[in-house]
């Protein structure tokens, strides 16, 4: 029998129960947390794993794509910054670096084929929702 993953907190932060990467899981906490502020690759491998190092942050990268797809489905862009990836937000067209970060997103998945043509038309419309809004504040002010 599979244990369910579920969120506990051990001392003062939280972490993964089972110690696997579980991408429902580690969306919610992007959402919780990386709405203002970007994240680190190892503060996210620190909380699906327990630990924070050289193999688990890789082993954490490796999981952006699924993590992208599950918030794309959720409605939310998942932007990165980095080479390799080192930070991850969630995309709010608040500011013109996010808008090119997710400009760029958009054009490499196109490129790679990344996801299937449904997926990537709803983060395109994602993107342009968000640019749109952007765009109609600066010409308010």
């Amino acid at each position: 029998m599979t244990a369910l993953a579920a969120i506990v907190n051990i001392g003062n932060r939280e972490v993964i129960s089972t110690g696997q990467f579980n991408t429902p899981l580690v969306a919610d906490k992007i959402l919780r947390d990386g709405v203002n502020d970007w994240l680190s690759i190892s503060e996210i491998a620190k909380f699906a794993y327990g630990k924070s190092f050289l193999a688990n942050n890789r082993r954490t990268r490796a999981y952006v794509w699924q993590l992208r797809r599950e918030l794309i489905r959720r409605g939310h862009l998942l932007i990165t910054e980095g080479r390799p990836v080192e930070h991850i937000k969630i995309f709010v067209a608040g500011s013109e670096h996010e808008l090119q970060l997710a400009a760029e997103m958009l054009i490499k998945m196109r490129k790679r084929s990344d996801f299937s043509a449904d997926v990537f038309a709803k983060a395109e419309a994602l993107f342009e929702a968000a640019a749109t809004t952007s765009r109609g504040e600066e010409l308010d002010r």
